[in-house]
């Protein structure tokens, strides 16, 4: 009777340590939101998604001038999946890059991600537009938010516009516009590094 008590005090302390390891709402776990690489992308260079709101918390990305458009959010998608179909690997690789906290790979990756876009762009021949209109886009006033620009101008409401840019300068639409551009100086450089810790501790934290 004694060993059929002990099995069975047994069998019920390891239900019960279960119960307590797969319970989401025991104080051991955490939750915590795991991002694609398509949405740590999206959320830099179009903020969209919890990725954009999250890494702008201080900031209402929903008050940015077209980033909800409904037009806007369909060229978005239209571009990240040309963009997969130019390298098939991509998202994959900057995922894995930032979850393990790789600063160098993921700034390369980005990097080759504007690159990507600007391909991208000219697939989808979003980069025709009028030069008056890169030139508005050229001369908007911006603010700084976590060590990026927001470009602030109605202008950029057009995702076209904001495309063409992008296609004119190598750099990303809407957000951290002048780190991955052709030339830097020591102050984007600076601003860049706290930019992209700030991205990795967004995702993993």
């Amino acid at each position: 009777m004694k060993k059929v008590f002990s099995i069975t005090s047994l069998i019920t302390a390891v239900a019960l340590m279960f119960l307590v390891i797969s319970n989401p709402f025991s104080a051991s776990a955490k939750d915590t939101k795991h991002y694609t690489g398509k949405e740590i992308f999206a959320g830099i260079f179009f903020v969209q998604g919890e990725f954009a709101k999250e890494l702008n918390k201080d900031v209402d990305v929903n008050g940015i001038e077209g980033v909800n458009k409904a037009e806007n959010k369909i060229i978005y998608a239209e571009l990240i999946k040309q963009m997969d179909k130019l390298d098939s690997s991509y998202f994959e690789d900057l995922e894995k890059a930032v979850y393990n906290k790789d600063y160098i790979k993921t700034d390369e990756l980005f990097t080759k991600g504007g690159k990507l876009l600007n391909e991208s762009v000219e697939k989808l021949n979003a980069s025709k537009i009028d030069n008056n209109a890169i030139d508005n886009v050229q001369g908007v006033a911006v603010f700084p938010a976590i060590s990026v620009a927001f470009t602030t101008a109605a202008a950029v409401a057009q995702l076209a516009v904001a495309v063409s840019y992008v296609v004119e300068t190598g750099v990303a639409v809407h957000h951290a516009v002048k780190f991955w551009a052709p030339q830097e100086n020591d102050g984007t450089k600076l601003s860049k590094e706290k930019f992209l810790t700030n991205v990795v501790k967004v995702a993993t934290e």
